[in-house]
């Protein structure tokens, strides 16, 4: 009888371009997904500063509305803050400072209050006597818009409608008074 002569079997999972090709697919995928997450934070992070400052109409809290076209003209300070906010209730005071005496001088003040119950906002301006305008932000619009991730935030508008700067963390009555004077 003769000898079979045993022929190794091909491994066909190591050799097969259509394998090979998913595979890279797949890394292509996944670098361009990672490309696109970091382009996406580098632009979502931009700072806003020294451009037209994001256009919002605002529902108050005592039924009227504000809208940032209707205060064209005029130095707008846009304060992001939320009732459980240690910091907000720091600045609280300032702003409302600020705006009984720079009012007349062609200064706006408005707070957007964000990640909060209604109760709760309504409280806190009643317990610090908020007399400038107030709203909620239910669903996150105008502080998306403002790239806002933490309150509170303030910004001051000038009046050509840019941002003219932009505070993070609680802002004091001198801080303000500072950019104030400089844009009126």
């Amino acid at each position: 009888m003769a000898a079979v002569e045993e022929v190794p079997a091909k491994d066909l999972r190591a050799s097969s371009p259509s394998k090979n090709k998913a595979s890279c697919l797949i890394t292509v995928a996944v670098a361009t997904a990672v490309l696109l997450l970091v382009a996406y934070g580098l632009f979502s992070q931009r700072s806003l500063e020294g451009g037209p400052a994001p256009g919002f109409v605002l529902s108050l809290f005592d039924g009227g509305e504000v809208s940032l076209l209707d205060l064209s003209g005029r130095v707008v300070v846009v304060n992001f803050w939320a009732s459980w906010c240690i910091p907000c209730r720091e600045e609280a005071p300032a702003l409302e400072q600020i705006w009984r005496e720079y009012q007349t001088a062609g200064v706006s003040v408005v707070g957007v209050n964000i990640k909060d119950a209604r109760a709760n906002a309504l409280a806190f301006i009643d317990e610090f006597e908020i007399s400038y305008p107030n709203g909620p932000d239910s669903y996150g619009r105008i502080s998306g818009s403002y790239r806002v991730y933490r309150v509170p935030e303030t910004f001051v508008i000038n009046a050509e409608g840019e941002i003219a700067t932009r505070f993070v963390g609680p802002v004091s009555e001198q801080q303000l008074r500072d950019v104030l004077e400089e844009l009126l």
